[in-house]
């Protein structure tokens, strides 16, 4: 939900529903952020957003969760065993 709040947030839509529903169904505390890469980042049939639209987008969404109280985690940038096992660490660390 707190997704599709920056995303009403970035289009100027209304975001009374969208609040609602954040407080309704929260997350837990902390929540995973991976930035938009040059490296790897491409456009298809889906994302047609552009980098620099997507790293100004990323600016709103990590707004949004800060806003909403949540601690953010970067995953960082390297290969995909490496981000991997960071994910399944930090999943681990909090179960």
């Amino acid at each position: 939900m707190p997704d599709r709040l920056a995303y009403a947030r970035w289009f100027g839509l209304r975001t009374d529903r969208y609040l609602q529903a954040v407080k309704a169904y929260p997350y837990h505390d902390e929540v995973l952020v991976c930035p938009a890469w040059e490296g790897i980042y491409r456009n298809d049939e889906l994302r047609k957003a552009t980098l620099d639209e997507a790293r100004d987008f990323e600016v709103v969404l990590i707004e949004t969760y800060a806003a909403l109280g949540y601690r953010l985690v970067g995953v960082p940038i390297g290969t995909v065993e490496n981000r991997a096992q960071f994910v399944r660490d930090f999943l681990t660390d909090r179960s």
